[in-house]
């Protein structure tokens, strides 16, 4: 039991390690091409962020390839709604500095505000889903997902692992896994 305790330490410290080196790689990226950055067009990507907390946990399963999609998504440019906000919370401990200077590292927006087209959207998919698992076609989802799809929906799509859960109450969403 004690070498697979110590395998996994040394697991999370590599993936750790990894994580921090890719966050200083995208700050000095993100300095080097500042004037690029601030002139480019900023496509909202939101998130259901598992991908970021992939990154912030050092996750093993996931993190490599959810900090390659993140990286990979950036110049089309990340945003999370206020619901994925709330979400990341005990990733950080309840920190909101460090959960925002990691957002920040990561070039994602979070301050993009709930709406009222968010809020329409969102009640025809609540709809939706509500008339579909009373017809015994849909499992059961938290509200969260409902509320993150319908704002990934107003914009350009959705970055998850869990695209079924998605799919089942937004058809049309496009959906990009790691």
């Amino acid at each position: 039991m004690a070498s697979c305790a110590g395998t996994l330490r040394a697991t999370d410290l590599w993936l750790k390690s990894f994580v921090v080196r890719f966050l200083q790689i995208t700050a000095d990226m993100r300095v080097a091409h500042a004037s690029a950055f601030s002139q480019m067009s900023r496509r909202s990507i939101p998130g259901s962020f598992q991908t970021g907390s992939d990154v912030a946990e050092a996750d093993p399963a996931f993190g490599v390839a959810s900090a390659a999609l993140l990286d990979a998504k950036r110049p089309e440019g990340l945003t999370i709604c206020p619901v994925t906000y709330a979400e990341l919370a005990p990733v950080f401990e309840g920190d909101a500095a460090a959960q925002n200077e990691f957002l920040t590292n990561l070039g994602v927006d979070w301050t993009e505000g709930w709406t009222l087209k968010d809020t329409v959207a969102a009640h025809g998919a609540w709809h939706r889903y509500v008339v579909g698992k009373r017809a015994g076609g849909i499992p059961k989802r938290p509200v969260a997902d409902v509320l993150i799809g319908a704002f990934a929906g107003l914009h350009d799509g959705l970055l998850t692992r869990n695209g079924g859960d998605f799919r089942t109450v937004f058809p049309t969403l496009r959906l990009t896994a790691p």
